[in-house]
């Protein structure tokens, strides 16, 4: 796909009358009570960036995002928001890992989102499959310790295609502050160390103290489930232990 085709998608994907991640989108506003930082890692053309520059009032954003093409569009929605909202919003371009450096990202040339690793694309349709086409780019790595060194975020909201493992554990520091909520985004993909997020990250965040509450295919981490979202809590709640009674009766059954 060329660059403008690639933007259209894109625009189209994320700020339409009905557009992707819709659910989600829909309670930033409850989510963002009270948040003077909120952190868009993975941010691509800032769809998420632009809710919270909707909900904070005099606050601050950083909007991280990798792939060349997308950041450049970041950048210019990025000064767009901070002129209409108030907010100070900063487009950041590089990588969130474990330690700072240069990283081999690689870019799909199409509206799929790429990664700092060739993942894999069975759960595309044909035709956006056969729009990839892997190139390998050199990025800045960053980790998120660093990066908000002087900044303490309300809110971090991750979705990095798999590298979820490596930017957290850039963020030490950052987990243990008491009031961050985190909105990860944990893929199935299998990282270059043989580590799946979607299975890792979850019981490393309940050992530091985070209870996970399911908001359509994102994972929210916070110590503040009763004040963050109270009625998400319940539902995910009831889903997790629906799901365990459903598992106890299905062995019950084959014994």
């Amino acid at each position: 796909m060329d660059e403008k085709a690639i933007i259209s998608t894109l625009n189209e994907a994320y700020f339409s009358a009905n557009p992707d991640e819709q659910q989600v989108i829909a309670l930033m506003p409850n989510l963002l009570r009270g948040v003077e930082v909120f952190v868009d890692v993975g941010a691509s053309l800032g769809q998420f960036t632009k809710a919270a520059s909707q909900s904070l009032r005099g606050g601050t954003i950083v909007a991280v995002e990798a792939d060349p093409l997308r950041h450049r569009e970041l950048q210019k929605n990025c000064l767009q928001w901070a002129a209409t909202s108030g907010n100070s919003i900063r487009a950041v371009h590089g990588a969130a890992s474990n330690r700072p450096g240069t990283l081999r990202f690689q870019i799909t040339n199409s509206s799929v989102s790429g990664g700092l690793f060739q993942h894999g694309l069975d759960h595309l349709s044909q035709g956006a499959r056969r729009n990839v086409t892997w190139t390998e780019v050199s990025v800045q790595a960053l980790t998120l310790d660093e990066l908000l060194i002087d900044l303490t975020p309300g809110f971090v909201k991750m979705d990095i295609e798999g590298a979820e493992i490596l930017a957290l554990e850039g963020a030490t520091k950052l987990l243990q502050q008491p009031d961050i909520t985190w909105l990860i985004e944990l893929h199935d993909f299998t990282d270059p160390l043989g580590r799946r997020p979607v299975e890792v990250v979850p019981p490393m965040m309940e050992q530091l103290g985070y209870r996970t509450i399911i908001i359509g295919d994102k994972h929210l981490f916070t110590r503040n489930p009763w004040g963050v979202a109270p009625l998400a809590y319940i539902k995910s709640t009831l889903r997790h232990w629906g799901r365990r009674v459903k598992r106890a009766l299905f062995r019950a059954k084959r014994h």
